[in-house]
């Protein structure tokens, strides 16, 4: 009774601190975090008042939380009065979260009322262009802008931009002329000049002018050095060329005359981790630790979560989160939403439901209780959470992202394609969606479907290599030339151009001819193989050369390029622990296991936390006899990198060999979850079950159900004859002739028998 009493004191006292009148002032002088608290005070009174809701969800949209603003927004847009002014918030929410199609609806509800709200238009045309699908109706809202307010400057601005992407070149230089005319005339503030003078360093860059780009880029950044929209337009310019360490200078300049600016330390120490710099984003960010602003501390916290997840550190990654959020004033519900999905991601399920049952909104509880159900091994239990949750949130892309993996775990690979779809609609950048449906697509042979898929993604990640390796998969083997040519002329100048060589050169391998595989790195490539940088094409000849029998040139292509690494250190003492795992392999695959084997152990001494070097020295204990330690290294490469298929396959197999099915069989699934279109383990597994299901007593039909589903699995994605005959087996076995006999149809027109995708259980 005490405490509701000194809790209804409170809220009294705190009603009369700051009134309503003075909570609008505060807006007024954009003092929007001081209000935070004296509204919560004020809704907890008055849940239903409209205004309240409003200036609440405005609140939150202003210091930083547009996903929480979107509840207290909708409640207040049930109001006639506040349906206009709420409409605007929410579109603007739904732009800052990247919901662009939901951006797009609220706006035409606000237009529908009021077809001439400046607002709403901009949010809608704003949206259309971040979809990238009709630039052209992004013009038309632009152009109506500026009809109905011919000096709206940001309109002029934005309307420029959209005539270089659509590629309209006299247009949009007649619109820079005129930019350049309206800022002098209305004596533009220093950020809207900044905005022109990029977009014209832009212009130039577009139309392939890339010595005047450079020279207007650089003028603009001698008036405007630290003007975050010219910085950022700089870096992209720049990794666009290829030159990605110029771009890490300007940004680590730009960070240096402005140590306190998060977004900036955030932006640089994400790229260093996207290329495993490691060691320096580690410093970068314990930097920031430092500061002693408190609020820039802790993002420099929250950040190290980004870093240690990278490296596979997620307990770590909880725990910096969780120093993230100690220094904070007052957590916000998306901050409690963060830390309980990252206890998700590190498997600490019970820390993970204990912070979820503290937020009030169920649609977050669900989307942690579901994510706990996938750890669990339980993904019907998950895709029915998140059933509740989609109707309430269906432009989430991780809930959308998480429903496939629980539908993929299920075999429902209808749903899953859908949901990967909708995740790709609603954000492509905030998951890796578009990679996994382009391997879904991709192995069922859906060409045009993965190319889709991997594009999004692309624009969105343009230097991630696995997307340029299966960019470089799908256009080699599908559609026309001009789609090879035009990948090759994108990626030529990026840092993941080595690993579409590689992708490209086991294509040409074994549709061609292993020699043609070779030349393509080689000689087609141009690449120094001896660099660091081209590392993947090195480890793609390896693999080619050890694939088609010929290790003994592998290891003099990794010896000459440790001779040449060596001549060019001359003096100082070079560790190229990724040369030595190459090193290790091919000395495994000569026979010479116990020098691969001293090779690999000096290499994970050197990088403890490269799966490659643990599966590597697995392959080769596991030859040499020493199975128990080879089962540790894989184990050790899973745990590193759970998608790394050969540390399951390989394992399998030698558990399978010593006749541990059920070991090899819990393998199999293992992988099957994280990379459902691998036929060679749905095939095996699959294998397994037939073999197992046959030996019951009298078994019925629906003994042998797994089997079928796994059998059917591996028949769409890849698995061949193989999966084939399997299934015309099981069909057999469960007396469905008819189905027996339309697949040995099917059968006949494919080419000769290749070896079975998986060894059969003996």
């Amino acid at each position: 009774m005490g405490l509701c009493l000194l809790f209804a004191l409170c809220v009294s006292g705190c009603q009369d601190e700051a009134s309503l009148d003075e909570i609008r002032r505060m807006h007024a002088q954009n003092r929007f975090a001081a209000s935070l608290e004296p509204l919560r005070v004020r809704l907890f009174a008055n849940p239903d008042d409209p205004e309240l809701n409003y200036l609440y969800g405005l609140t939150l949209l202003e210091t930083g939380s547009p996903d929480t603003a979107i509840w207290s927004l909708r409640k207040a847009a049930r109001s006639e009065k506040w349906a206009r002014a709420s409409g605007i918030r929410l579109g603007q929410a739904a732009l800052a979260t990247q919901e662009w199609e939901n951006a797009i609806a609220i706006a035409n509800q606000v237009l529908e009322s009021d077809p001439e709200t400046i607002e709403a238009l901009l949010i809608r045309a704003n949206a259309r262009l971040e979809q990238k699908t009709d630039p052209s109706a992004a013009l038309e809202d632009f152009e109506r802008v500026l009809d109905i307010d011919p000096t709206h400057l940001d309109a002029h601005a934005a309307k420029v931009a959209t005539l270089i992407a659509i590629g309209d070149v006299d247009e949009a230089a007649a619109g820079i002329i005129r930019l350049e005319e309206l800022a002098i005339a209305a004596n533009a503030q220093p950020d809207f000049r900044a905005r022109v003078c990029t977009i014209a360093a832009l212009f130039a860059s577009e139309r392939g002018l890339d010595d005047e780009a450079d020279q207007r880029f650089s003028d603009c950044r001698s008036e405007f050095p630290d003007n975050r929209t010219l910085v950022e337009s700089y870096v992209g310019y720049l990794d666009e060329k290829g030159r990605v360490d110029e771009a890490h200078q300007v940004l680590r300049a730009t960070l240096a005359r402005n140590a306190d600016d998060s977004a900036l330390r955030i932006s640089l120490a994400r790229r260093l981790i996207s290329t495993q710099r490691f060691d320096e984003s580690a410093q970068l960010l314990e930097e920031g630790t430092k500061r002693p602003d408190l609020a820039v501390a802790s993002d420099a916290w929250a950040a190290f979560a980004d870093h240690y997840a990278a490296k596979g550190e997620l307990s770590q990654a909880a725990d910096a989160y969780q120093k993230s959020l100690d220094m904070r004033e007052e957590s916000t519900v998306f901050h409690r939403l963060t830390y309980a999905d990252i206890l998700a991601q590190a498997e600490r399920n019970e820390e993970a439901l204990e912070v979820a049952s503290q937020l009030e909104n169920d649609v977050y509880r669900g989307l942690i209780e579901a994510r706990v159900a996938i750890n669990r091994d339980d993904p019907a239990k998950a895709l029915a959470r998140l059933d509740l949750v989609l109707p309430n949130w269906p432009n989430n892309p991780g809930a959308r992202y998480w429903a496939a993996r629980a539908a993929e775990q299920l075999g429902d690979f209808p749903r899953a394609i859908e949901e990967y779809r909708q995740s790709i609609r609603s954000g492509a950048g905030f998951t890796d969606s578009g990679i996994r449906l382009a391997r879904l697509h991709l192995a069922e042979g859906a060409g045009e479907a993965a190319w889709g898929a991997v594009s999004r993604y692309v624009d969105e990640h343009p230097n991630d290599p696995e997307a340029a390796e299966l960019m470089m998969k799908i256009a080699s083997v599908h559609g026309p030339d001009s789609r090879l040519q035009g990948v090759v002329r994108t990626l030529v100048s990026r840092p993941s151009w080595p690993f579409a060589v590689a992708a490209r050169a086991q294509i040409v391998a074994r549709a061609i001819g292993p020699k043609q595989g070779f030349d393509t790195i080689r000689k087609a490539s141009n690449l120094d193989l001896s660099r660091q940088a081209n590392l993947p094409a090195l480890r793609g000849l390896v693999d080619l050369l050890i694939e088609f029998d010929q290790p003994a040139e592998a290891l003099q292509a990794v010896d000459e390029a440790l001779k040449k690494t060596l001549e060019i250190a001359t003096q100082k003492k070079v560790q190229r622990p990724d040369l030595l795992i190459l090193r290790g392999r091919a000395l495994g695959a000569n026979g010479r296991g116990a020098e691969a084997k001293r090779v690999l152990e000096e290499a994970i001494a050197q990088a403890p936390l490269d799966a490659s070097a643990h599966e590597a020295l697995g392959i080769v204990l596991a030859n040499t006899g020493a199975s128990d330690e080879a089962m540790q290294q894989f184990a050790r490469a899973r745990e590193l990198d759970p998608e790394r298929s050969t540390a399951y396959l390989e394992a399998a197999i030698h558990h399978l060999d010593a006749g541990e099915k059920e070991r090899a069989a819990e393998l199999w699934r293992a992988l099957l979850k994280e990379r459902p279109e691998n036929s060679s383990a749905a095939y095996g597994l699959a294998r397994l079950e037939f073999a197992t299901a046959k030996r019951t007593n009298a078994p019925t039909k629906a003994a042998f159900d797994n089997a079928l589903r796994g059998a059917r699995r591996a028949a769409r994605f890849g698995g061949g004859r193989p999966a084939g005959e399997l299934l015309i087996e099981i069909h057999e076995a469960r007396g469905e002739q008819d189905q027996a006999s339309g697949i040995r149809a099917k059968l006949q027109a494919l080419p000769a028998p290749s070896e079975p995708a998986s060894p059969a259980p003996k």
